[in-house]
């Protein structure tokens, strides 16, 4: 859509790509449970002999495998979001025997 100066909705700067959100609806997430950084969300999840280290946390972090909240260059996790998508992306059915 072209504006009145010739320049799109949707133009380019320095920083990125910039957007006049007047009219365009956002994906909202609702956040249940209070927000907890990397170390008490390991604390939270696992038990002190199955923890996960940090850096896996954050390589599941970077390749989007969990959802997290970034504000600013902070990240955060709400717990429940996090326990819902691991047991979505990494539960393994067992085998079906079907008699014949």
């Amino acid at each position: 859509m072209r504006l009145a100066n010739g320049r799109n909705r949707a133009s380019q700067s320095r920083r990125g790509l910039r957007v006049d959100c007047d009219n365009i609806m956002m994906n909202e997430i609702t956040v249940k449970g209070k927000l907890v950084d990397a170390k008490q969300l390991l604390k939270e999840l696992f038990d002190d002999d199955a923890r996960p280290s940090i850096r896996w946390l954050r390589q599941q972090t970077k390749a989007k495998a969990i959802p997290f909240i970034r504000i600013g260059h902070l990240v955060f996790f709400d717990v429940d979001m996090v326990r819902a998508a691991l047991a979505a992306k990494n539960m393994v059915g067992g085998r079906h025997l079907y008699a014949s």
